[in-house]
């Protein structure tokens, strides 16, 4: 895999996953949907259990670095050797996003 495609798909991971954490935050376009499967893993997980669940889906966009980039990298063509590179690639642009962004939401 060549540099400019990781990158690109760093990027691009990083921008999908962050966005969708804003996304389903409350008041934004996609807080209904999360309230309901939000209600729906409580009542099969039980609440705490269900937080732990929800964080790496929509909860934390740092968290959600690993699930995103698993399920998003098949997209972009990428050895499954890179993966665990990827995954740090992405937290660590999302740390960096979320720093920047925090205080605006």
């Amino acid at each position: 895999m060549e540099k400019v495609e990781f990158l690109l798909a760093t990027v691009i991971i990083s921008l999908i996953s962050t966005g969708f954490h804003i996304a389903t935050r409350d008041d934004f376009v996609l807080a209904v949907p999360r309230a309901k499967v939000q209600s729906f893993m409580d009542r099969i997980f039980g609440k705490k259990l269900s937080f732990q669940l929800q964080k790496p889906i929509f909860e934390c966009s740092i968290c959600m670095s690993s699930f995103w980039t698993i399920i998003l990298f098949w997209f972009f063509g990428i050895n499954i050797l890179y993966l665990p590179l990827l995954i740090l690639a992405v937290c660590t642009l999302n740390t960096i996003i979320t720093m920047i962004i925090k205080d605006i939401l």
